[in-house]
């Protein structure tokens, strides 16, 4: 009998003992990075770079294989960069001054305050009855949505915010029944996924977009426009969506076929939320006004997290709101500190000159002259290349400032074609699909706790390799008909 009862006891402490030594060994394997990179980089490396390299290496393998929780892991990033001594304090935490951060967690709260009403019920079922009652059909939605919005929201955060809450409200009304984790994963990740690829198709679609027909405009002396770019990328980004979507459903196959009683019942089930009442009514005045003050930012210049942080107070301001701090502030606030973090090591990467000297050493060698002379390998070799590199780099503007300039100059070199080569590397800055935190709408999703970050893995490589064959063949076969490739 006293066996029987010690028996379950003895089984958990060898559990706990496995799940310990693993985990052990990850962190041992992380520590053992960043001394290498801090004894075996060479002398005549400035101790800044040496001790910056450590903390990258450190991150890169804390974050990959996640031994901790990502935002302990964040922590000690933070540390290690101070107690190196690579950067100032300042640098250290500048991650936590960016609008990125501010609008990522007004993102949550927002997306919040929306759930604490029956208006993104209302949304997921609408949704939903427009998918034709099956998994791959809500999946095609959520990417179309996400191609229509990025027309009139010109931040990949911003869109991934606005459709969050009816993503989660989908899932939760899918498993309702029973769990169905592969079509969890594969809408949540159609839903980080799908806001980077419609990002890259219009130029105020992301951040590095902008920042790369700027270095553009000033290498070739006349101005990327709206139209250039959308000529350019936007058949890029229409590619992207249905090879996202075999991927997706490839790499998780749905465990339903058709959702319970098909598009007639979630027609029910719409009709049984009634009309549309005052809470919901103001909640679409919050997100109406937000949406406009986003889409005029280029009238009164306020950075996109300041309506979103605007939505926050409204949303809680008594009279006006429809929902209270204490309900709205109950986020992830683990996943800001992930951002900050990953914002500050792309900052220090930048003030050190580890980014530059990374790019610069792979770049600058003896057969990259050969490989610019051909356009589509040239294109291909890019691609791969600034996707690894973001691996390392989580911020999309750094990889984009960093990789970008470096290509023209060994373009204008070598006498290739600079205008396409870096068109084609800030294209590829925003292909973020492997780890967490590559994009913002990445981190956004992983946030809610409904996917793991090695769920990205499987789908973000073959995502990554479907976009790199894609961007080979538009310099093959459309970019020399639109005047890019010359």
């Amino acid at each position: 009998m006293h066996g029987r009862k010690t028996g379950p006891v003895l089984v958990w402490i060898r559990q706990s003992a496995k799940r310990v030594s693993k985990e052990g060994f990850i962190l041992i394997l992380a520590l053992l990075v960043f001394v290498a990179f801090l004894v075996l980089t060479p002398d005549s490396f400035p101790r800044e770079i040496r001790a910056t390299l450590a903390v990258m290496g450190l991150a890169i393998v804390l974050w990959v294989m996640e031994p901790i929780p990502m935002p302990l892991s964040s922590i000690a990033v933070i540390v290690a960069l101070a107690a190196t001594g690579g950067v100032k304090m300042d640098t250290a935490l500048s991650g936590f001054s960016s609008g990125s951060v501010f609008l990522i967690l007004a993102g949550f709260m927002m997306a919040k305050g929306v759930n604490n009403t029956p208006l993104g019920s209302r949304i997921a079922y609408i949704l939903l009855s427009r998918s034709g009652g099956t998994p791959g059909g809500a999946l095609m939605a959520i990417l179309l949505a996400l191609e229509v919005l990025a027309f009139v929201i010109p931040a990949t955060a911003v869109r991934t915010a606005l459709l969050l809450p009816a993503v989660v409200g989908l899932i939760n009304s899918l498993e309702q029944d029973r769990p169905a984790p592969n079509v969890r994963r594969m809408l949540m990740l159609g839903l980080a996924f799908g806001a980077n690829i419609t990002g890259i198709g219009l130029l105020p679609g992301a951040i590095a977009n902008v920042i790369s027909a700027e270095l553009l405009g000033n290498f070739t002396g006349s101005p990327i426009t709206y139209l250039d770019w959308m000529l350019y990328a936007f058949p890029i980004s229409l590619a992207l969506i249905p090879l996202t979507w075999m991927i997706l459903i490839r790499s998780f196959p749905p465990e339903i076929q058709r959702f319970a009683g098909g598009t007639a019942a979630i027609r029910d089930q719409l009709c049984r939320l009634g009309p549309v009442g005052t809470e919901e009514k103001k909640c679409i005045a919050v997100l109406a006004l937000t949406m406009v003050l986003w889409m005029t930012e280029s009238i009164h210049g306020w950075h996109s997290s300041v309506p979103a942080l605007l939505a926050v107070v409204l949303m809680c301001l008594p009279g006006v709101g429809f929902t209270s701090w204490k309900e709205i502030s109950q986020v992830q606030w683990g996943t800001v500190l992930l951002v900050g973090t990953t914002l500050s090591l792309g900052n220090a990467m930048n003030t050190t000159g580890v980014a530059g000297m990374i790019a610069g050493s792979f770049l600058g060698m003896g057969w990259v002259e050969d490989m610019l002379a051909i356009p589509v390998l040239a294109v291909a070799v890019l691609t791969v290349f600034t996707q690894v590199y973001h691996l390392g780099v989580g911020n999309v503007a750094t990889v984009t400032i960093t990789l970008v300039p470096i290509v023209l100059q060994l373009a204008y070199h070598t006498g290739a074609n600079g205008l396409m080569l870096g068109f084609a590397t800030g294209l590829a800055s925003l292909y973020g699909f492997v780890l967490v935190v590559e994009a913002i709408p990445n981190v956004m999703v992983y946030g809610t706790g409904l996917i793991a970050s090695k769920d990205l893995l499987k789908p973000g490589i073959f995502l990554s390799l479907a976009a790199t064959l894609v961007m080979a063949l538009a310099a093959v076969a459309w970019w020399p008909l639109v005047g890019l490739v010359k």
